[in-house]
């Protein structure tokens, strides 16, 4: 499973940073507050919503 069409939450300062719009899953991981933390915890930022596929 991936996370697509991730919108992320930057602060003014990190405007400028680039993130990715999509994320492979680790297999079995579909709880949704797992994700969440996985999003973050992978790339040091927080996001407003994504879409799984």
């Amino acid at each position: 499973m991936k996370a697509t069409n991730i919108i992320w939450d930057l602060d003014e300062e990190d405007k400028n940073v680039s993130l990715p719009s999509e994320i492979d899953l680790p297999d079995g991981m579909e709880d949704e507050e797992e994700i969440n933390d996985y999003l973050s915890e992978t790339t040091g930022y927080c996001h407003k919503g994504f879409a799984l596929c």
